[in-house]
């Protein structure tokens, strides 16, 4: 298993990446600053990005979660309330949010 904590950002933001295995399916837990950063480890360990989880609706969480969608083709989970900042492009309990 893969669990990789990245320090991002001035204010040291941590984002995390999880995988079951070196090529294998993972995903990113509050993406934050630097989509680049987060790329770069993902690709370091060859990893096939599948859902960027979002735990608390800080808008650097989000406003970061919609590029590396758009990079990845990963899909985002967060609770309803944060859904709602990015209707159209979370999913909550496996349907896309409104």
């Amino acid at each position: 298993m893969i669990a990789e904590q990245i320090r991002i950002g001035t204010m040291g933001n941590f984002s995390y990446v999880f995988a079951d295995q070196e090529g294998g399916e993972g995903m990113v837990v509050d993406p934050a600053h630097d989509v680049e950063v987060i790329l770069e480890v993902l690709k370091k360990h060859r990893i096939n990005l599948s859902r960027i989880v979002i735990t608390h609706h800080h808008l650097d969480h989000l406003n970061m979660a919609m590029p590396l969608k758009a990079r990845t083709g990963a899909t985002i989970w967060a609770h309803e309330e944060t859904a709602r900042m990015g209707a159209g492009n979370v999913v909550i309990d496996g349907k896309l949010a409104e």
